[in-house]
């Protein structure tokens, strides 16, 4: 029996010391366990509402965290990868955006046919040169994107008869109050300087028909283009005038044997400076009357004139007269008789806004006869007008 106790005494203590042993001896890892792969998105928990984040100082979030946009019910969700402290915002490799570039554009309306006077390209104009024809600077203006006229950009012009509206996209056109006055022989302006300067003008250019010549004023047009808050006046004078309806197509020769009919249009500016803007004359002989329709293949055939007679063709048409003068000095009309194509010199007209976005008032002229040339001028640092842009308008 004493031997049995001590055979378990020794036994159990065998196990004991067995017991501590184990303990130090190192155990393999456990893995948790795997949930179950689903294609289902994983919803985040609900933020707390008692802490709300800053808003982002821009439009990208910050760095490894997610955006705040939401995100559709059934799209998967993605975190952005981690950026650099450095990085701009772009995603790896992508190109930077485009840079967006403004272009505007400025048309004159020429009877049905809008033709540009500017192009604008982040804020220069790239429209310029002179004695284009038209279909050039359509082409030209197309080639830079030009955007087209749009019915809500248009501004209706008074004082234009070729030209009676503007169309400006991109800025304000800033039209600028344009004052237009019409002469007639009984209402002519009494303005010496003004006469002063075109009997010079005259006397220089056609020198012959100075002392001959009638001044003759038409209309004007007063703006205040240079700014300096005094008035700017454009003139038309011209002795070769359309007959009104009813007019007398009697025969009334003027004195001289030779006279000029001309169209003149002068810039007088508010400082006292004037500059000739147009100018086109032609000598009328008053001499043999119109030829018969027997003699107008010769070189002696007359188209044109003061005079009639029994042997002048009965097709002669009169829808012209000119202001010259008579025998005692007075100035009297006309009539001119004429075969085949006839018409009277051009005549310009202006317009006064901003034509190119720069925020100060171009002067923009055009002819009333067709292939007259529509003119762009800017005003320099001394109030003078400098031609940016000249072409020949359509038929």
């Amino acid at each position: 029996m004493k031997r049995f106790v001590s055979l378990i005494l020794i036994l159990t203590m065998a196990a004991a010391m067995l017991a501590g042993c184990g303990a130090q001896t190192p155990q393999e890892p456990v893995s948790p366990p795997v949930p179950p792969v689903s294609d289902e998105p994983v919803t985040p928990p609900a933020p707390d509402d008692t802490e709300t984040p800053d808003p982002p100082a821009d439009d990208n979030p910050p760095a490894g965290q997610a955006g705040d946009n939401e995100v559709p019910p059934d799209a998967p969700q993605v975190n952005p990868p981690d950026l650099d402290a450095g990085d701009t915002g772009n995603a790896p490799d992508s190109p930077p955006p485009a840079e967006e570039t403004e272009i505007g554009a400025a048309y004159i309306k020429f009877y049905n046919t809008w033709l540009p006077v500017s192009v604008v390209k982040d804020g220069e104009n790239l429209l310029d040169g002179t004695d284009w024809w038209y279909f050039d600077v359509e082409k030209a203006a197309a080639e830079m994107g030009i955007p087209q006229p749009e019915e809500n950009a248009v501004t209706d012009l008074e004082n234009g008869e070729a030209c009676g509206s503007i169309c400006v996209m991109g800025w304000d056109a800033a039209v600028a109050e344009v004052e237009h006055t019409v002469y007639t022989m009984d209402n002519q302006p009494l303005y010496a300087d003004w006469d002063d300067f075109v009997f010079l003008f005259l006397s220089s250019a056609y020198p012959e028909y100075a002392g001959s010549t009638p001044l003759v004023y038409t209309e004007s047009w007063s703006f205040d283009l240079d700014g300096d808050s005094v008035k700017d006046h454009l003139v038309n004078l011209s002795n070769f005038q359309r007959l009104e309806d009813g007019g007398s197509t009697q025969p009334n020769p003027p004195v001289y044997g030779s006279t000029l009919l001309y169209s003149f249009s002068v810039l007088f500016y508010g400082s006292g400076k004037a500059v000739v803007m147009f100018s086109d004359a032609f000598v009328l002989e008053n001499g043999a009357p119109i030829s018969g329709d027997e003699a107008l293949s010769g070189y002696d055939a007359v188209f044109y004139s003061y005079r009639l007679d029994e042997n002048s063709s009965p097709g002669a048409e009169c829808y012209t007269y000119a202001w010259q003068y008579a025998a005692d000095g007075t100035v009297i009309k006309c009539p001119i008789f004429n075969i085949g194509e006839f018409d009277t010199l051009s005549r310009i007209a202006p317009a006064v806004f901003d034509a190119d976005g720069d925020g100060t008032p171009e002067l923009i002229t055009w002819g009333s006869n067709v292939y007259a040339p529509l003119t762009v001028y800017d005003i320099d640092n001394f109030g003078d007008t400098v031609v940016t842009l000249r072409y020949w308008t359509p038929a």
